[in-house]
Formats: structure tokens, sequence, C-alpha cells
């Protein structure tokens, strides 16, 4: 038992080092920092896979503590990394309890994005901004005060009023699926977490965080009839003129459509398999695809209704 320990502590000490000066260099360095918000996590999750849980979670606060004490800069180490980090753990938890795959690739995105919700919160009442403001007039102040800096660097009145036509709209936009965008990112970034993990973990021959192979993904059928509820949603709150329902609606259905599309783009991946088995053709064809976003969600929505066979697709002669 005393190796035992002796073995995790020692495993985790060194991976708790390599986190704390990957933390710092997020902070010293701006390129550093999507690199620390993936493999801060990894380090986590190899921790977690080799001692346990608590050794993670006991490696998480010491990177916090040790790397935010370093610069003097806890908090904005704890915002930062913080809400990814424990995403990690809770990976972590699923893999340990031996839950179905399916709650690691989106349990973990649901903790991270309210954590990051509440991290924006807090950065923006620091600063003196109302968050509620802020979604309540479309973010008309947070544009004005883009452009006031903009002027006061010299800008004629002309290049204000295009920058204005390009940012407004944008940010209205974003405001009003702001929570599901975050949700649809977290989750890419918590798969891709995963995958870096789990191939750690097999150099290392120990079988942790495996998930299917894309092709052989099967999003739930769930996610249409969700989309259909977000769309009514939507619509009851704009009829009645009630912005927080729509609101709620259209970040249900941008959830719910990212969910179609990825199950589009597993039929049109293994349809295109059947064709060619060269992964430069079927990526090229994919990424044209991403210009048909809405015709891959509408075959993802046919796939939800009557279920493709993945295997006549990818093995058609």
């Amino acid at each position: 038992m005393n190796k035992v320990k002796t073995r995790a502590l020692a495993e985790t000490s060194a991976l708790t080092a390599l986190s704390i000066v990957l933390a710092l260099l997020s902070l010293i360095v701006p390129i550093f920092h999507m690199i620390a918000v993936f493999l801060v996590p990894v380090v986590l999750m190899v921790i977690g896979a080799r001692s346990g849980l608590r050794w993670s979670i006991l490696s998480f606060i010491v990177t916090m503590v040790l790397a935010g004490a370093g610069l003097g800069l806890l908090w904005q180490v704890v915002l930062e990394l913080g809400p990814a980090s424990i995403g990690a753990l809770v990976i972590v938890l699923c893999w340990q309890r031996g839950w179905h795959y399916t709650w690691m690739l989106t349990l973990p995105p649901v903790v991270t994005t309210v954590l990051m919700l509440g991290a924006m919160w807090a950065a923006l009442a620091a600063v003196g901004t109302s968050p509620l403001a802020l979604f309540a007039n479309n973010g008309a102040d947070f544009v004005n005060k883009i452009l006031d800096a903009y002027r006061s660097m010299g800008l004629s009145s002309a290049q204000l009023a295009n920058m204005e036509a390009t940012i407004r709209p944008f940010i209205e936009q974003m405001l009003t699926v702001f929570v599901g965008a975050a949700y649809v990112a977290m989750l890419i970034v918590n798969f891709i977490t995963i995958k870096i993990a789990g191939a750690i973990m097999r150099r290392l021959h120990i079988h942790a965080y495996e998930v299917p192979d894309f092709v052989d993904w099967h999003v739930s059928q769930g996610m249409l009839y969700i989309t259909c509820v977000a769309i009514l949603i939507w619509y009851a709150g704009t009829q009645w003129q009630m912005q927080w329902l729509a609101l709620v609606g259209n970040n249900l259905l941008e959830i719910g459509m990212a969910f179609l599309f990825i199950d589009g783009l597993v039929v049109l991946w293994n349809w295109l398999s059947g064709y060619s088995r060269s992964g430069w053709i079927k990526g090229l064809l994919v990424i044209i695809a991403l210009y048909a976003s809405y015709g891959v969600m509408v075959l993802g929505a046919i796939d939800l209704l009557r279920p493709f066979n993945r295997e006549r697709l990818r093995f058609r002669k």
C-alpha cells in the first residue's frame, strides 16, 4: 500500500509541476493560453487514470494556487483554466464510475459552460458592466464602448460607420445564441481533450477514456424532439414578445441543430467511405459539405427518424 501511495505521490507531483508550468506560460505568453486549456485538463485526466480522482483534485488545487500565487494572479488563473480543469475532473468521475461514454462526452461541457458563464458574469461585474443589461439591450452598450475605443484611436466617421455595420449585427446574433454556442464549443474542446488523453493512456497500456470512432457515433433521437420543442419555444417567445422565452428557444435550437449536424456528418462520412478509402478525399468533401450545413442537418434529422444502416453505407461496393 505504501509503495502505491509513494508512486501516486511521485507521479502526481511531477505532472502537477508540468501543469503549473503550462499555467504560468499561459499567463505570460498569450499564445500558450489555448495550449494550456487543452493540456492542463489532459494532465488531470492522466493523473486520474493512474492514481484516482482524489489525486486529480489535489493536483488541480495545487496548480491553481501555486500558478496564481506565483504571479499574484490567482483569480485570473482560476477564471481562465478552472472551468476546463473542473470539466476534466467530471470526465475522470464518469470514467471511474463506469458510466456510458455519452455521459463522458456531454456532461462535462454542461459543467464547463455553467462555470465559464459564471466566470464571465464575475468578470463583467468587476468592470462595472451588468450582464443582464448587456442582454437586455442586445449588446448596444458593449458595441458603443468598442466604437468609442476606436474613435479615440483617430478612426474617421466613415470607418466607424463601416465597423458598426459589421460589429453590431454580429454581437446581437451572438448574444441570442451565446449559451448554446458556448456549450457546442465546450463539447468540441471536451472531445479533443478526451482523444488526447485516451491516446496518451494507450501509450501507457492503460484502457481509459475510450470513446467509439466518429463513424460509429449515434445521436439520440431525443435531440430531434428537443430541436422541435426549441422551435416552438422560440416561436412562442417571438409571438408573445417575451424576450427571455425566445432567448431560451434560440439557445436550445442552437444545441439541437449542432447534434443534428454531427449525426448528418457521421452519415455523410460513412456514405463517402463506400466510394473512397482515401481520408484526404473524404475530408475534402466534408469540408465542402460544411458550406451546406443545413443540408447536413436535414440528413441528420432523416437519420434520426429512419436510421440508415451505417455498415451498408460504409462497405457498399
